[in-house]
This record gives structure tokens, C-alpha cells and sequence, in this order.
């Protein structure tokens, strides 16, 4: 049988979301003593309403906005900064949201050091001519002109050497992992990236990685 909530027996102090869990053990039953107004009607709450709490659920969310790239704006000779429009105002997305999304990439931008390579982060990479590396145990080798490349992280470098950026490529089949320096010159052009991420791994892969505070 339903008890109505103007004889229920409530705490004579109020307290925020956050409090609860360290002051009364779930699941609980509270009045609200603020509403909460929120462009979902479903996510939203007024003063006084009763609700159940069952238990804490931490839900992480990522800001964006939806973006338009703006008419007009062509890429000069070594340039790829296009411009871009705001379409909306700042949304929240769920990280566990398990829809695809594909990544913009500079396609055919022409990066002439491994430094500026690291800066926009593509996913795959040609060399356009030959490239000094060290294999997995250290060994110097040359990355020939043709070669396709993925990028895949960035290791810090050891005593007084630069950091290094690790890739992975082919050979005869097998995928085969190297490391360049990133104060390397090269001339690696980007490819085109027609993978279908999740949020999530646009976030642990191409935001994380991308942010390296030596590539600025």
C-alpha cells in the first residue's frame, strides 16, 4: 500500500545527489527540495517530487557540438586548416554511447617532420620517401618511399633521447611494429581513415594520443 509523501517522516535537512551516498545507504526514498528543468522531458524533476534511489551509477559524458565545414574555405599548397561553423550549441554525449561515427582526417596533407605528423595524429600515414627508424629491439632500419604506416602511440624516450612515435606496418603479411624519433624530418603523407569508431575510442585513440605537449 502507497504512503502519501505529506505523512511520510523526512530529514529536517536537505542534502545534494552527491551527499547521500556517504550519509544513508541505498536503496532510499527522498523529496526533492528543488526541481531540475532539462530540454528532456524525462530527465527532468520538480519541487517536491518523491523518487527511489536504488543505487550510484557514475555516467560519463563527452561535450560537443554539431559542425558544419564552411563553403567558401579551399585548402592552399600545404595547408589543411579548414574552417568550420557551429551548428549548435554544446550537447553531451554518452561515453558508452555505441553508435559509429567516422573521423575526419586531412587527407593528403604532406607532413615534412614526424613532430607535425604527431600534431593532427592520422590513424594511417604513406611515406613518400625513405625513412629512418629502429625496429622493436632497437635495430636501425629504413622505412622504404610507398610504405603505408599506422599510427599507434607515443613512447618517451630514454635518458637523453627524444621521444619516439611507434607504428605499425606490414611485412610479407605480418603486422610489424617500429619506433621513429619524433624529431626525425620526413615527407609522410596522410591517408584516408575509413574506420567506424565508438566514442570511447575516438576518445582513447585519437583524443589521448593526439594530445602530446612536445608536438606544439
Amino acid at each position: 500500500m502507497s504512503v502519501p509523501g505529506d505523512v511520510m517522516n523526512w530529514s529536517s535537512a536537505s542534502y545534494r545527489l552527491d551527499e547521500l551516498e556517504r550519509k544513508f545507504t541505498f536503496p532510499c526514498v527522498v523529496r526533492l527540495a528543488e526541481g531540475f528543468c532539462s530540454d528532456s522531458e524525462s530527465e527532468g524533476f520538480s519541487k517536491d517530487d518523491i523518487i527511489g534511489i536504488d543505487s550510484k551509477l557514475v555516467l560519463h559524458k563527452v561535450a560537443a557540438h554539431f559542425t558544419n565545414r564552411k563553403s567558401g574555405v579551399r585548402p592552399t599548397k600545404g595547408e589543411y586548416d579548414f574552417g568550420y561553423e557551429r551548428l549548435s550549441d554544446e550537447i553531451l554525449v554518452p561515453l558508452n554511447y555505441k553508435g559509429k561515427a567516422k573521423v575526419q582526417t586531412c587527407t593528403g596533407k604532406t607532413y615534412t617532420t614526424v613532430k607535425d605528423l604527431i600534431a593532427d595524429f592520422p590513424r594511417f600515414a604513406k611515406i613518400c620517401r625513405t625513412l629512418k627508424a629502429y625496429s622493436a629491439d632497437d635495430q636501425p632500419m629504413d622505412l622504404p618511399g610507398g610504405s603505408t604506416i599506422e599510427l599507434d602511440r607515443i613512447l618517451p624516450g630514454r635518458n637523453i633521447k627524444p621521444d619516439v612515435l611507434c607504428i605499425k606496418f606490414n611485412v610479407s603479411g605480418k603486422p610489424t611494429y617500429a619506433k621513429v624519433a619524433v624529431t626525425e624530418r620526413a615527407e609522410i603523407q596522410c591517408e584516408s581513415d575509413e574506420t567506424e569508431y565508438t566514442i570511447k575510442e575516438v576518445i582513447d585513440r585519437l583524443v589521448n594520443v593526439s594530445h602530446y605537449p612536445h608536438a606544439f
